[in-house]
Formats: structure tokens, sequence, C-alpha cells
């Protein structure tokens, strides 16, 4: 393929192209979807190398925009209760029973570390316990750097009963031509990346 192949090494923002280029492929999610901040230099390449046609060519059977993959993006936000934690935390009330030492400090100082910033792992479906919210909806030939940059956003979730609120767990769904969608959710069955977990004990 090394007569069809041309690898060109450097910053994409400084890469210099002969052309303008058809597609633009970039698996560029990270947890969270946008954790390793990969985007804004993709959208720096759609810019300024992603073929795009004149209005007054747009007529023309043969002519198309550049197409750039994935074409689309969603985050989504639910809360989520998990007794796995409440079990870590009681672990230190346990031991003044078991051995007659109190370790409440301990419990304390393990909230704060369960609380503190985000996790990553995966949640099970049932642990989910309200219908997600989605946060964004990205069309990535249109989104601009500003837009995913600075994110800000008011949500409101209902839960689906009575239930302890640990925490909040993310996801995305990124979408392809042909109806082809890659889920990080709970509910996917082919998920490639773990959950993103925001604690709130």
């Amino acid at each position: 393929m090394a007569d069809r192949i041309t690898v060109l090494q450097g910053r994409a923002e400084d890469v210099k192209l002969p052309e303008k280029v058809d597609v633009i492929v970039s698996e560029w999610m990270g947890y969270a979807l946008f954790y390793e901040s990969m985007l804004p230099s993709v959208l720096h390449i759609r810019d300024r190398w992603m073929k795009k046609v004149r209005l007054k060519d747009r007529k023309k059977s043969d002519t198309v925009d550049g197409v750039i993959l994935p074409s689309s993006a969603s985050l989504y936000i639910a809360p989520f209760s998990d007794d796995e934690i409440s079990e870590r935390l009681e672990t230190w009330s346990a031991m003044k029973e078991k051995y007659k030492v109190s370790m409440d400090c301990m419990k304390t100082y393990a909230k704060q570390c369960l609380s503190y910033g985000a996790h990553v792992r995966c949640i099970c479906p049932e642990d989910v316990i309200a219908h997600a919210c989605q946060l964004v909806n990205f069309d990535l030939s249109k989104v601009t750097v500003q837009e995913v940059t600075d994110i800000q956003r008011n949500f409101e979730l209902t839960c689906f009963g009575s239930s302890v609120l640990h925490g909040f767990v993310l996801w995305f769904t990124v979408s392809f031509p042909e109806n082809v969608i890659l889920s990080t959710s709970p509910y996917s069955q082919q998920v490639f990346l773990t959950l993103s977990i925001i604690k709130a004990i």
C-alpha cells in the first residue's frame, strides 16, 4: 500500500496538504466524550482541509462536500445507585463490632476519596435509576471549537422510584452514515470504553 498511502508526521494543526480532502476519519473520543481534548484539533483540520463545494457548483451531480467520520456525537447523563459503594463504606463501621476498634475516621476519609472528582468504570444497567438526559448533540460537520470547549447545560432527571443516589454516570454515542451507531451506554452490548462516573455520595 506504500504507493497509495502517504504518512505525514506532525501536529494536525501544522500539516500541509496538496489539496482539500474528501474524508476525515478520527477516533478522537475519550472518556465522557471530551476528556482527551482531541476534537478541537479535528475541527481545525475540518475547517482548513475538508472539501467544501461552492454554492454555484452544488447542482452538479459529481460535486459533494467532504465527509467527517464519525458524523455526529452525543453525550448523556443519568443518576445511578451502587450497593458496592455502601458496602465499602460500611466495612469501616464494621471494624468496631468485629475488632473492637473504631475506624469511623477512615470511613469519613474513604467517603471523601470516593466522592472526589470523576472515576472510570462500568455500570450495570440495573444500577441506573432514571432515564438519561442528553447533554449535547453535535453535528461534527458544523460544530465550532467554541461550542465544544465551553459546554454548560441545565438538566432535570426523575428517578424511577425511591433509591439512594450515589452519583451520575456519563456516556456517549457517535454516529456514522447508514445509521451506524457506536455507543458506550450501559445498555449497549458492545462497549469499547468504560463509563465515566461523577460520584456524589
